[in-house]
């Protein structure tokens, strides 16, 4: 199965500047004569040294960096920024600009299979939403928000932009069949078992989708340097017996996907 040829000359066709506005939020392409330029996201740089332009008398879109010289089209660009393989670049691509994919020579059984993954993949985020929903209440509702706003210093903005919550009880397999969630559908999601009183820090993917989340002990160190527990304010275990600082789901592998890019992205579309 592989993406068809219309669907990549659709991609290709489209506008670069605006596809790549649309796969990377943090790239702030700005006009400058017949070109956009922005600074380069692949490596740093004072100066924007990154450009979008016609070539081929202006019938093609490239993008340019006369800095580390980095080159291609908005695939490539996908590709190299999120180390993605050809065809999840492409769907990925074609969803942010709202494209429909075709597949190549396409069985019947080969269909089936890829709209059962898209089925699960849903399934999962909905997981997932419904799980951040819930601690996101409960920090509204002042649960955990002193230790934010005051040890770790996050305003309600910050709080709102990344999605953190606060479970105060334990959260498992059991509880969230408790909120309609089957068991064998928590585990596809790779809900985790994790104690109480945790800050809960929602993962997304470059496209916004709620993949997982991780849930860092409510703690802090006195003069000292010795683990203090926030909520009952007595040291913790020695290390070795300590309960663990976070506690990720299982399946979200940090070197997979970036963590707060897109909610950068959300930042800097209100700036």
């Amino acid at each position: 199965m592989a993406i068809s040829p219309k669907t990549i000359a659709k991609i290709n066709e489209s506008d670069l500047v605006t596809t790549l506005t649309a796969i990377d939020t943090t790239l702030n392409l700005k006009k400058k004569g017949k070109t956009h330029v922005a600074h380069c996201p692949f490596h740093n740089e004072n100066s924007p040294s990154f450009v979008v332009f016609y070539a081929d008398k202006a019938k093609t879109q490239l993008y340019k960096c006369h800095g580390c010289g980095e080159t291609g089209n908005a695939i490539m660009y996908y590709q190299k920024r999120y180390s993605a393989d050809f065809d999840t670049a492409c769907e990925n691509i074609a969803a942010a600009i709202h494209i429909a994919v075709e597949y190549k020579d396409e069985t019947p059984e080969e269909k089936a299979q890829r709209e059962a993954e898209k089925t699960e993949r849903n399934q999962v985020a909905d997981v997932w939403e419904n799980y951040k929903s819930k601690a996101a209440q409960a920090i509204r509702q002042g649960m955990g928000k002193a230790y934010v706003n005051e040890v770790r210093n996050f305003s309600d903005t910050i709080i709102e932009t990344f999605g953190l919550g606060f479970h105060k009880q334990y959260f498992g397999v059991d509880v969230a069949k408790q909120m309609g969630i089957s068991e064998q559908l928590s585990q596809r999601a790779g809900l985790p078992n994790w104690a109480e009183n945790r800050l809960f820090i929602p993962f997304r993917n470059t496209m916004g989708e709620l993949i997982g989340g991780s849930g860092r002990l409510i703690e802090f160190k006195d003069a000292t340097g010795q683990r203090i527990d926030y909520n009952t304010k007595q040291p913790l275990p020695p290390t070795e017996n300590a309960p663990a600082k976070y506690m990720h789901s299982k399946g979200s592998k940090k070197s997979e996907f970036v963590y707060g890019l897109w909610e950068m992205s959300k930042i800097k579309d209100r700036a």
